[in-house]
């Protein structure tokens, strides 16, 4: 396969307010790790065919969930497809079975972000027309009131994750007034409610999205900037109100951001958070380490620029692993035909690579987007494979994927 260019990982320590740096715990986890073997290599397992023949409507999401993965993702259709369906699959902890397939309408809930909390339940954040968003309880037989973010008509932005700790959900998003600023809120979907923070993270000077990682005791916002992106962390994430919820970190400069609007990941490993983002450039890594100046390190290749990366904290590992898109770029689906790909890079807490990336699928002729979750034991890569029927023409075929990865150790 091709190596293409893709940025992604900014490692995020304790001068963020996440965890000392490079601290006696982080060394007794890192120890524990050690002592389970040496990571070897991986293993990229059979497919998995997740989904029928659909039309794509942004990327998936996964996550293990007590004893089973959980997959969702969107399709579109109706008119001026603003209508689709919102589906869900649960599979066995071998992947092998598709235990449960459902799907819901979404009417105007058009092409959502995803993400999935510690109980199942998927919230849907919806920024192309309304800045919205519900949660839905597993199985989709019911969901949340939908909650009106009043987000900016011109440059709708926010991000949504679920606090894990907690059965609320944190959003990030740009306020509608001129300000433009980036405020942040606590939804709580079984009574509906919604408080503001009384913090302000800054000022979005650029059309990039928000990114938001969050869990009970702390949080990160990414978005991008004139010069790359800022980071900003967050504490006391378990209060709603009052001069500490939400109490502010401070704000860090990242010299690599995203391009075409790609978007970003995070993920968490032994009190150091992790943060992604492609440019089309090269898959990076920045390590703040103290206060020291964020050291870039270079790590693997990718083109593409739109579409964002999925990331997994695996800590009996003492790794992250990572999915990103590959292929010429600048966009998926560019002009060669079936050149598109997804890669899974493994990463230690200091964002480095532990093996070289492995392929998971290629000849993809528009990579939509993929996810990775850690179920304990091993990996599960879920991706959009997108394929035309007649490039000149369409229609497209979209079908979402899976492939399992098996760490190897001595």
């Amino acid at each position: 396969m091709s190596a293409w260019q893709t940025r992604i990982a900014a490692v995020l320590v304790g001068a963020l307010g996440l965890g000392g740096c490079y601290d006696q715990h982080a060394e007794s986890n890192r120890s524990s790790a050690t002592e389970v073997g040496r990571i070897t290599g991986v293993q990229v397992l059979e497919r998995i065919d997740l989904s029928d023949p659909t039309r794509q409507a942004g990327p998936p999401a996964v996550r293990f969930v007590r004893d089973h993965w959980v997959v969702a993702w969107t399709t579109v259709g109706g008119p001026e497809e603003t209508q689709g369906d919102f589906r869900l699959a649960s599979a066995s902890i071998d992947a092998n079975l598709i235990a449960v397939r459902t799907s819901r309408p979404l009417n105007d809930f058009w092409s959502p972000s995803l993400s999935i909390d510690a109980h199942g339940r998927v919230g849907a954040l919806n920024v192309s027309r309304h800045c919205d968003h519900r949660v839905f309880e597993p199985g989709l037989q019911a969901s949340s009131e939908r909650f009106d973010i009043h987000c900016p008509d011109d440059a709708p932005a926010a991000a949504a994750a679920p606090i894990d700790g907690s059965d609320a959900w944190l959003v990030a998003y740009v306020s509608g007034d001129t300000t433009a600023s980036i405020m942040v809120g606590r939804y709580e979907p079984t009574s509906s409610a919604w408080t503001v923070l009384p913090v302000t993270l800054g000022q979005r000077v650029e059309s990039e999205r928000l990114h938001v990682f969050a869990h009970d005791s702390d949080a990160v916002v990414l978005w991008g900037d004139e010069a790359g992106a800022t980071l900003r962390s967050l504490a006391n994430m378990a209060q709603v109100s009052g001069a500490a919820a939400g109490a502010l970190g401070r704000a860090v400069h990242i010299a690599a951001g995203t391009g075409m609007d790609g978007g970003y990941a995070t993920a968490q490993l032994h009190d150091h958070t992790l943060a992604f983002g492609m440019d089309g450039e090269r898959l990076w890594a920045v390590t703040l380490a103290g206060v020291s100046t964020p050291i870039e390190h270079d790590i693997a290749l990718s083109g593409i620029a739109d579409r964002p990366p999925g990331a997994a904290a695996a800590e009996p590992l003492d790794a992250v692993g990572v999915c990103y898109a590959t292929g010429p770029g600048p966009y998926g689906g560019a002009d060669a035909p079936a050149s598109d790909g997804v890669s899974f890079a493994l990463l230690n807490v200091g964002g480095a690579l532990i093996l070289p990336p492995s392929v998971i699928a290629d000849e993809i002729e528009n990579v939509g987007g993929c996810a990775v979750a850690w179920s304990g034991e091993e990996f599960l890569v879920v991706y959009w494979h997108i394929a035309f029927s007649d490039r000149a023409e369409g229609p497209f075929i979209s079908q979402v994927r899976g492939r399992r990865v098996k760490v190897l150790r001595e």
